[in-house]
């Protein structure tokens, strides 16, 4: 009777603990570099350029969705910044949403097609992490011309300080 006892507690220990790691797994962003999304960054070029015809961009942005109070790497988008506007991408369902831009638009737009011709997001963040060492998590990056060449500028957290890494793309 003891040890079915013990062996029942044992098992509520172990419930409650993983439900909780779970739990805190599921509502708080983790490093994005390590993450698969069913659409990838040439499958989101082609869904913004074939649903508004739209060619040239400043830049595009991986992040989260803006004004969340809790966000998720589930809140996560690619952003399409146009003349004016910014379309934005759900990396899951491919459901593109149009919002209005007030920003000045950049000097530099380059043709949403050349995007497939950039180094991968992965291999850029990647790259970026070797800098700062395996703690350092992605939380966003950017793709944009400087200079009149292409980067990738990757935003990581390495424990309390907020890092950006430019890499060529």
């Amino acid at each position: 009777m003891k040890k079915m006892m013990f062996g029942v507690a044992a098992l509520i220990v172990i419930g409650i603990t993983g439900m909780t790691g779970l739990l805190n797994a599921a509502f708080h962003m983790d490093d994005i570099s390590d993450q698969e999304y069913r659409i990838s960054l040439k499958k989101a070029a082609a869904i913004v350029k074939n649903e508004t015809k739209e060619h040239n961009i400043s830049a595009i942005h991986f992040a989260v969705e803006k004004d969340l109070d809790n966000p998720t790497n589930a809140t996560y988008e690619y952003q399409f910044f146009c003349e004016g506007q910014v379309i934005a991408v759900n990396p899951s369902t491919g459901k593109t949403t149009v919002r209005n831009d007030t920003k000045k638009a950049a000097e530099h737009l380059f043709d949403i097609e050349k995007a497939e011709e950039f180094k991968q997001p992965q291999a850029a963040m990647k790259e970026a992490v070797s800098y700062y060492g395996k703690k350092a998590k992605v939380k966003e990056w950017t793709l944009l011309v400087k200079d009149e060449r292409p980067y990738y500028k990757v935003r990581l957290i390495d424990g309390e300080q907020d890092r950006q890494v430019w890499i060529s793309a």
